[in-house]
């Protein structure tokens, strides 16, 4: 069978693509760009034998951005910045009901609590016969963690001052973004710290709807020099948007995100808290893909952002033991977390109502993703009421 051209698949794509912007904006008129950042071309994969890079089928172009510069990024007013640091961080709740005003204030310089604020480590036998789970320091790592979650949260409800940006469209670029990096089978931590940077960058700056993809290539670009030991060079990245961007657009926009998020890049993730709540819970490989599945699905959705990430970890957490028909919260997750069961179910109920709209929703990255035998096909199961 004849092969088929990559310039026509890259083709075939863009045209399909191009529909979805009357459903992210209908009432804007219509642009090729929002339609061009989705995945949702019915015939992925078809066809395309994949290579080291990613093939484009599906994962979406923006042919148009290639003239793009950097200067489409305008900088927030401070007026701007100032009212909704002092209006929304008081809508970020921590464990213990703290703010995110009050972890700036009394955790500026990123200090571990100390005493017994999180009593884990010393009963979990990975931790002590695995020096690489470091257990002597299972404590402060985790209490660390805790006390500093709220000071990398974006602000929960900055979609509504982004004046071309919506919450639809966001959705398709975390989809696309879930996508390339599954495509280059990277770490869930680069996930979750992409979007993050994503958000937050969001949260500084108004973004033009032509250059929301040009943000998150680069958001994933630091991500993964982060987080990972091989992380896909800047040409890879140049590729994956069918050089949409030049190497000095992505470059550009790397720094404009750093100078904005002021260089704090190292914050905790669901995935940091969901691994600590997997091997205390001494669950089976399943469980834990279900947690992980349920927690990157929170990714699509803008209303999970007013939930600190060791929140989504411990809905994720109890929501999967509803669905396993394992006890719902126990004891040593009430302990682990700091979350009482009462604090967690209204997150784990936005949560489940997530799962219940994935089927029939457009983005499927995610589902696709945890459909594979290598996350035990949990996306495939069908759980009952």
């Amino acid at each position: 069978m004849a092969r088929v051209p990559e310039a026509s698949v890259r083709s075939a794509a863009h045209f399909n693509l191009t529909a979805s912007l009357a459903a992210a904006q209908p009432q804007v008129r219509r642009n090729a760009v929002l339609g061009d950042i989705t995945n949702t071309a019915p015939n992925f994969g078809a066809g395309v034998k994949l290579l080291e890079k990613p093939n484009l089928l599906g994962l979406g172009q923006l042919q148009n951005f290639k003239t793009c510069s950097n200067a489409g990024v305008g900088a927030a007013t401070a007026s701007l910045s100032r009212s909704f640091r002092s209006r929304e961080d008081a809508l970020i709740v921590g464990p213990g009901g703290a703010t995110v005003a009050h972890a700036r204030e009394n955790a500026r310089f990123l200090r571990p609590a100390s005493g017994d604020f999180m009593d884990v480590g010393e009963d979990d036998p990975m931790d002590v016969e695995d020096p690489q789970n470091v257990g002597e320091y299972v404590k402060d790592i985790y209490s660390h963690m805790l006390s500093v979650e709220a000071i990398f949260q974006p602000r929960p409800h900055y979609i509504s001052q982004q004046r071309e940006i919506n919450a639809k469209m966001r959705a398709i670029l975390v989809d696309w973004l879930v996508e390339v990096h599954m495509k280059y089978r990277l770490r869930k931590e680069t996930l979750f710290m992409a979007v993050n940077l994503v958000d937050r960058f969001l949260s500084l700056r108004q973004v033009a709807r032509k250059r929301l993809q040009l943000c998150g290539v680069a958001a994933m670009f630091i991500a993964a020099k982060f987080e990972e030991i091989y992380p896909p060079e800047v040409k890879e990245f140049v590729y994956i948007t069918d050089n949409a961007y030049t190497k000095d657009d992505i470059l550009h926009m790397e720094v404009s995100i750093l100078r904005a998020l002021n260089f704090e890049l190292c914050g905790p993730t669901p995935a940091h808290f969901l691994d600590r709540f997997a091997r205390a819970g001494q669950c089976s490989e399943e469980h834990a893909h279900l947690m992980q599945y349920l927690a990157e699905l929170s990714l699509l959705e803008v209303q999970m952002l007013q939930y600190t990430p060791s929140h989504v970890a411990a809905a994720a957490a109890l929501l999967s033991n509803k669905l396993l028909k394992c006890p719902t919260w126990p004891t040593c997750m009430a302990q682990i977390s700091k979350h009482s069961e009462a604090e967690v179910k209204a997150c784990a109920r936005e949560m489940c109502g997530v799962l219940e709209t994935m089927e029939r929703s457009s983005l499927q990255a995610i589902r696709k993703k945890y459909s594979q035998e290598r996350f035990s096909k949990i996306a495939k199961i069908t759980f009952g009421s």
